[in-house]
């Protein structure tokens, strides 16, 4: 049985190879091989790689070794490389407000689209909400129609999108202008299953897996040793739109098909769909990496990126035991196996992002140094209670003068049910003259 076993899963080590030589365009193998193929043994990651950027605190940053972030160059008959050309300065650009970003759930997507709704709102472009107030989803699944947003004078177009959808750009082509940019975030797969798990209880949709697993096994390992199975039985919420997933979740919520998960064909067209039609794809593990390399490709100030420490409450997992070892190296292997395209995705673009980095030049490390370096006086500054006094932000090579008030950290702090009613009620007054009436 033992060896019967091993066979089975050798099998499936050299189907996932396989997979990748014959789905992977050559410009993707390289880095997607690394990502999906499981080996016995992984070497451990270099001193000179820089460490990742998490939302609760600025960390610091390593040298950025060109011999580790060394990535393949895209073939050309991909598409032609976008040659934005955006200085660092804001004063020799034009902001870019038209963007769509697709809330992948989560992927640190709450924090970034307040960022966004902030923007949208402090600049008084339209920002698209639902029919139904402070719902988190525009539309139903895949599909948006016009009873499923807020109502507005015909031919208004929105400026900003950034509530829960399954991205399909033909909805964005009817409600949003031509030169739109799309942005999403994407985040190590295993790091996200395990926050899934913990913020939305799926083992509630995994019938039988808490009598499976040993009374001192948490479900997420319960499911991670045997994720093809658990897949299988997994149930759906009986609504149009799904917050819970357990495979390729990150491929679903950016448009992919479930019933064409396993086609070859497919799964190659989707990866490269996407990339033709995004600007940036965020990597949550570099958050401020990422949001430097957003306000460079849209002209935004340093003063628009900034966020609060502290937008969502984390949730910690309650250990039955004491056993801290949540993940085995076997377990991460079973799920490579499994979420195949969320894997190639998060390996594919965070490469990328990495490669759009060293093209961006030396000052691009030192900028996000210098954002850290803001934002952590930003937050030091919010943290005191009935503020009185103003921060004021000096002028650097990459930002202009700015000053921080009791009113820009309340609009930090906001959420999104918050920004929705704010939002809601300006383009009332703005469209309709007078505001709703408030009950």
């Amino acid at each position: 049985m033992f060896i019967a076993r091993q066979t089975v899963y050798a099998m499936s080590l050299v189907m996932a190879v396989l997979f990748i030589h014959v789905v992977i365009t050559p410009q993707l193998a390289e880095v997607v091989k690394r990502s999906l193929t499981v080996v016995m043994t992984t070497p451990p990651p270099t001193a000179t790689t820089p460490k990742p950027t998490h939302l609760g605190k600025p960390s610091g940053l390593g040298v950025l070794s060109s011999g580790v972030h060394k990535v393949k160059e895209r073939n050309l008959s991909l598409r032609k490389e976008r040659k934005l050309n955006v200085p660092s300065s804001p004063q020799t650009c034009t902001p870019h407000t038209n963007l769509a970003f697709i809330k992948v759930h989560k992927c640190g997507s709450s924090t970034t689209q307040a960022i966004f709704m902030r923007y949208g709102f402090e600049h008084d472009l339209v920002v698209a909400l639902p029919r139904d107030a402070i719902s988190p989803w525009i539309g139903c699944g895949s599909v948006m129609r016009p009873q499923h947003v807020m109502e507005l004078p015909p031919g208004t177009k929105w400026s900003i999108f950034t509530h829960h959808t399954i991205y399909n750009k033909i909805n964005f082509e009817r409600f949003m202008p031509k030169d739109t940019r799309f942005v999403a975030i994407l985040r190590d797969p295993l790091s996200r299953i395990k926050s899934a798990f913990n913020y939305f209880h799926l083992e509630e949709n995994l019938p039988g897996i808490v009598a499976r697993g040993r009374s001192l096994e948490l479900p997420i390992q319960t499911y991670l040793k045997n994720p093809a199975y658990w897949d299988g039985v997994f149930v759906e919420p009986k609504k149009c739109y799904h917050d819970v997933c357990v495979k390729n979740c990150m491929a679903k919520d950016l448009g992919l098909q479930q019933r064409i998960g396993n086609s070859q064909r497919a799964v190659e067209k989707f990866i490269q769909g996407i990339e033709r039609d995004f600007t940036l794809f965020m990597i949550m593990e570099y958050f401020d990496h990422s949001l430097v390399m957003l306000k460079r490709h849209l002209c935004w100030t340093l003063s628009d990126i900034l966020y609060n420490s502290r937008q969502y409450k984390a949730k910690n997992y309650k250990y039955k035991s004491p056993n801290t070892t949540i993940v085995t190296k076997k377990m991460e292997d079973n799920y490579k196996l499994s979420s195949v395209v969320d894997h190639a995705l998060y390996a594919y673009f965070n490469q990328s992002l990495w490669r759009k980095i060293r093209e961006e030049g030396e000052d691009f490390l030192e900028e996000v140094r210098h954002f850290q370096a803001v934002l952590g006086s930003v937050w030091r500054y919010c943290a005191v209670k009935n503020q009185t006094s103003r921060l004021r932000i000096k002028s650097s090579s990459w930002n202009d003068e700015f000053v921080v008030d009791r009113k820009f950290c309340s609009n930090l702090r906001k959420q999104r049910w918050q920004w929705d009613l704010a939002i809601r009620d300006k383009l009332f007054q703005r469209f309709y003259e007078k505001a709703p009436k408030k009950n």
